[in-house]
């Protein structure tokens, strides 16, 4: 587990002292994960199928999503149906997590608004208030400045930037924005495109 949760760049350099041969290409990735750490894979409604929460083991569980949607498509008996059963019942394991869930997202919430200027950050990114917006700056490497508003238009958290990936990143959810803001990944459905 890296002590730096949403400073890519830390990340990626603990990740890469620790192995000897250096990657091509490395880049990050959000995983849903359930309450019951079981992926909800099956039919939500009539003709309406959804294969979601594969608790970072995506290759596998899509792999087997695969399989159990397709034969239920089909109108095939799967052995897996019911375990993967989006419509299942929580078990007392899953309710006991759930308040753990709950207190990760409202701190991510907070830490989003409390301190939005990282001490990770270099002085290309900076967070301001402008025409009382709350507002988030990158400056390129040739000096133009990319400027979106500081808040998911999900549930409202502040954004973290990924120096990485060069994108503007939802800590809450998981939303992702690039430079300009458009959005790249939901569950945002809208932009952060700032209007001057």
């Amino acid at each position: 587990m890296f002590r730096f949760k949403n400073n890519d760049s830390k990340n990626f350099a603990e990740l890469l002292n620790k192995i000897d041969k250096k990657p091509c290409f490395v880049w990050s990735n959000k995983d849903i994960m359930t309450n019951d750490k079981l992926p909800y894979i099956g039919e939500l409604e009539k003709d309406l199928y959804i294969g979601t929460g594969y608790n970072t083991w995506g290759m596998t569980n899509g792999s087997l999503a695969g399989k159990i949607l397709s034969d239920l498509i089909l109108k095939k008996e799967n052995i897996y149906q019911e375990l993967f059963n989006p419509k299942r019942h929580l078990t007392v394991n899953s309710f006991l997590n759930f308040p753990i869930d709950t207190v990760s997202n409202i701190k991510s919430f907070f830490g989003s608004k409390i301190n939005k200027n990282k001490s990770w950050y270099n002085q290309n990114v900076k967070f301001e208030k402008r025409n009382g917006e709350n507002i988030a700056i990158y400056k390129d490497e040739n000096n133009k400045e990319h400027i979106v508003y500081n808040r998911c238009p999900h549930l409202k958290c502040g954004l973290i930037f990924n120096q990485e990936e060069k994108t503007w990143d939802c800590p809450c959810h998981g939303s992702r924005f690039d430079l300009d803001g458009k959005c790249i990944e939901g569950p945002s459905n809208y932009d952060i495109s700032y209007k001057k």
